[in-house]
């Protein structure tokens, strides 16, 4: 059963690193991308970012809402 366990262990964590280096080098690229189109810095990247992720939430939470209302004026 270790035999088992051990090397599974192993694959998971390896496919964990993998996906972070990836997305790592993801942002990394698109961040240097940025600096030399429009040269923003890599605050004035990160700022972009959280702005989207802001705006991202407050749509998840409109479409939330929306659907809540739809449900409830169908039952009416």
């Amino acid at each position: 059963m270790e035999a088992i366990i051990g090397p599974l262990g192993l694959l998971f964590l390896g496919l964990i690193l993998g996906y972070f280096r990836g997305v790592e080098k993801e942002r990394d690229r698109i961040c240097e991308a940025f600096q030399h189109e429009r040269e923003y810095s890599y605050s004035d990247f990160n700022n972009v970012l959280e702005k989207h992720e802001e705006r991202k939430a407050g749509w998840k939470a409109k479409a939330s809402l929306d659907k809540r209302r739809k449900k409830h004026n169908k039952n009416k």
